[in-house]
């Protein structure tokens, strides 16, 4: 049994890695018909379910906050360039493939992805702090609003046009996908 909060995320992120490098790298049909976040997600509540991950305060507490923390940096990067992640969907949906890779510095940069990271961290939770600190009416609305604005504000400059931002996205995704599923 998982009861360390460190190791339960190394657990997801495993999951997460294994799935997406098996549905990428492999030619399997099923990968066509149900893809690699729904395993993601399966497994990760299987774990759970039959109680390989413990229902510890500190495990529940690093879920959620990184649920909150990982939901609004994706949403960030993904409405930097929405132009280019609207194409890269539509793209996607045509070829009935991933064109997304998964992402790491080893494909990115070591730069960009650093740099990808922690803005959207930084980003996220600068505008939890400001909602937390003005008490606005629903915290998760206007964290959406505010990122939308922020990512608009931030889209007129050149931050929009590093790559990786679909790929870091992705993988921000994945891991959603394996969190989401312990809250069920």
């Amino acid at each position: 049994m998982i009861t360390n909060p460190i190791l339960y995320l190394f657990t997801l992120a495993f999951i997460a890695t294994f799935f997406f490098l098996l549905e990428s790298k492999t030619s399997w049909k099923i990968f066509k018909f149900v893809p690699a976040v729904i395993y993601i997600f399966g497994v990760s509540f299987l774990l759970k379910y039959f109680l390989f991950f413990d229902t510890n305060n500190e495990i529940v507490n690093l879920n959620k906050l990184a649920i909150d923390n990982l939901l609004f940096a994706m949403l960030f990067l993904l409405f930097l360039n929405p132009a280019r992640t609207i194409n890269n969907i539509k793209r996607s949906i045509n070829v009935k493939k991933d064109i997304f890779g998964m992402g790491c510095s080893c494909t990115l940069g070591r730069k960009n992805y650093w740099f990808l990271v922690l803005l959207s961290i930084i980003v996220s939770l600068s505008i939890q702090t400001l909602t937390i600190q003005f008490d606005f009416s629903s915290h998760y609305i206007d964290n959406f609003l505010l990122i939308i604005l922020v990512s608009y504000i931030l889209s007129h400059t050149n931050i929009k046009n590093i790559n990786g931002i679909d790929e870091i996205s992705k993988s921000m995704f994945y891991m959603l996908s394996g969190l989401a599923s312990y809250s069920v």
